[in-house]
């Protein structure tokens, strides 16, 4: 690898450019060379400000690059990661890692091939509070977890590119594919296996906007998760030990302890980055990814979401549609999916 890093970006749309080219921007380290999109005057709003070629096809831009970010429709995560990989170029593919089990498998089985590194972008996992969190149940804090509820949701308001997020061939589902695979992933990261699930959606053949989740860890943890495009929700994770309590409220950054009866003071996370700039909370799990990723390339850490993670987090999203029962509405027919009359 050259000593800095040519780095590709494939997908040009909203989280490339609010996110990502401002991690890139600060950092020395890399040379942002390709900026990839179906849509050539994407490729060159995104590529031109920081010196990078546009690109309307990977094969285009393979010659260019040492590794790639791929930020498309994740209908199109596996087959681009594979060809990627299979040319040996080193990729960070957002959530998910793809849209089925079986194309996670043939990704990583195509990192072997090419001699290159995949990595999944679960970017929760660098969240201050989350990370702390972490370590804290790790370390025992609150004694052995007994159960955990989360409320996550708001209003859908992202600013897309495209409409791939509302049709289901394209995004793979709704608000459990979507946000909910950063949920996933962290309740995977913190309590292990899940036993037992019961999956409900409003789907009805299309895409969900609601979803619960009760669910068994293999450890015996039971929880429950509540995710909305439709409502605004606390978005916090609340869990609980047979010695204290915790509450892990990712938007506002806030870690709340109590132990043994005696609630401690809610932390407020920093979030800076190397140079000690306040970023948000949103800004600063995209630069610490970033720099993860970048510094395991390198030999200097190990990566934080491999493939292997990412996997995990597709196969119990694929067992949930699976095992899919429909949200009860008091106005809906539960065996037609017709309302009411």
């Amino acid at each position: 690898m050259s000593e800095r890093l040519r780095l590709g970006i494939i997908g040009c749309g909203a989280v490339t450019e609010m996110f990502y080219l401002p991690a890139i921007k600060a950092r020395s380290d890399i040379q942002f060379t390709a900026a990839v999109d179906r849509s050539a005057s994407r490729a060159k709003l995104v590529g031109e400000p920081l010196g990078a070629a546009a690109f309307g096809s990977v094969a285009e831009a393979l010659p260019f690059i040492d590794a790639a970010i791929v930020a498309l429709p994740h209908n199109l995560h596996a087959s681009v990661s594979r060809e990627l990989l299979e040319a040996g170029k080193h990729v960070l593919v957002e959530k998910p890692m793809a849209m089925t089990v079986e194309d996670c498998d043939a990704m990583m089985a195509a990192a072997r091939r090419g001699q290159a590194t995949l990595t999944v972008g679960q970017m929760r996992r660098f969240s201050p509070a989350v990370s702390a969190a972490k370590a804290l149940l790790d370390g025992g804090v609150i004694g052995r977890v007994e159960s955990f509820e989360i409320l996550e949701g708001n209003v859908f308001s992202w600013p897309a590119a495209s409409d791939y997020f509302l049709k289901k061939e394209t995004s793979g589902g709704g608000v459990l594919i979507d946000t909910g695979a950063h949920t996933l992933d962290m309740l995977l990261w913190f309590f292990g296996e899940v036993a037992a699930v019961d999956y409900r959606d409003d789907a009805f053949g299309g895409v969900d906007a609601d979803c619960e989740i009760r669910m068994t860890m293999a450890r015996g943890v039971r929880g429950y998760v509540e995710l909305s495009r439709t409502r605004e929700l606390p978005t916090e994770l609340k869990i609980e030990g047979d010695r204290g309590k915790m509450v892990v409220a990712y938007k506002p950054n806030e870690l709340t302890l109590e132990v043994g009866g005696r609630r401690l003071e809610t932390f407020k996370m920093a979030t800076e980055d190397p140079s000690g700039q306040s970023l948000s909370v949103w800004h600063y799990m995209i630069v610490k990814q970033l720099d993860n990723w970048i510094r395991s390339l390198r030999g200097m850490e190990p990566v934080l979401v491999p493939g292997e993670e990412g996997r995990k987090v597709v196969a119990l999203i694929e067992r949930c549609y699976a095992e899919r029962k429909p949200l009860h509405f008091p106005w809906v027919n539960q065996a037609t999916g017709r309302a009411v009359s």
